[in-house]
């Protein structure tokens, strides 16, 4: 990529990264949209952006060119190849869809999602993701599996579709009007005897470490795509409770032990 000059002020400084939002972006397609949504994660305070599976040139002049002064964003944007390594980190995720399609998880507006965080975040320094997926597709079914509630724009039943920055704004502003911009830490009310939210990592080795088990034991049905269809409900199960990291510990307990028992 030739050399672009880009003077940018982009005050992060006062913003601490545990108490704001990661957005990630999920195989998005058109570089321009990746600018755009640097450019509306900065004008609400929010600098975490991810992008799974992005274009290899996704940092191209189109991109700087709609980021509009939020290189900096662009610039520390972590890409991964996978969303479960993507949400690692994160203890409480929400993917956006647009249509809902026997949804087997939480639907909320934004301000409900915001107000459900709210509590949880003020318990501990959990780590919350928004999640978008590619523009005209949308997420997967098996992506929407590894999230642990789903948001819903209200918007024309006839005209639903939303440009990721819109969809990104509408989020950014519901998350400053109920938490405020920046969370100062001396202001959070951490209590250490609650636990705390499992991470996405967490959950996602706790549902491989069911499959093997019961690949073993041939749980599966032989048939690939009914196979497939059965691990994906048991990643929503696993997904969608909102395990603590205490819980996952005592399920890998009793999991180990009834594996154990019929040895």
């Amino acid at each position: 990529m030739e050399n672009i000059y880009i003077e940018s002020n982009c005050p992060f400084a006062s913003c601490s990264l545990m108490y704001q939002p990661a957005i990630i972006l999920v195989n998005p397609q058109i570089n321009k949209n990746i600018g755009s949504a640097s450019r509306t994660m900065l004008n609400f305070g929010l600098v975490d952006l991810r992008l799974v599976d992005p274009p290899k040139q996704w940092l191209c002049r189109d991109t700087i060119k709609l980021s509009a002064g939020s290189f900096n964003i662009l610039e520390k944007a972590k890409v991964f190849h996978s969303i479960e390594d993507a949400t690692s980190d994160i203890n409480i995720s929400f993917s956006t869809t647009s249509t809902i399609k026997n949804s087997v998880k939480n639907v909320y507006t934004p301000s409900t999602a915001i107000e459900h965080v709210k509590n949880k975040l003020l318990d501990h320094q959990h780590k919350v993701a928004f999640i978008f997926g590619q523009e005209k597709q949308g997420l997967s079914a098996r992506d929407l599996s590894m999230s642990n509630m789903v948001i819903k724009i209200p918007t024309n039943p006839n005209f639903h579709s939303l440009n990721i920055s819109h969809s990104i704004a509408i989020l950014a502003y519901e998350w400053n009007k109920t938490l405020g911009n920046f969370i100062p830490k001396n202001e959070i009310g951490l209590n250490l005897k609650k636990s705390v939210l499992a991470t996405g990592k967490q959950i996602y080795l706790l549902f491989k470490h069911i499959e093997s088990i019961l690949t073993e034991n041939k749980f599966f049905p032989s048939r690939e795509n009914e196979k497939e269809y059965l691990k994906q409900d048991m990643l929503n199960i696993i997904s969608r409770t909102n395990l603590t990291d205490k819980e996952v510990k005592i399920l890998y307990g009793i999991i180990n032990s009834i594996k154990n028992s019929k040895n």
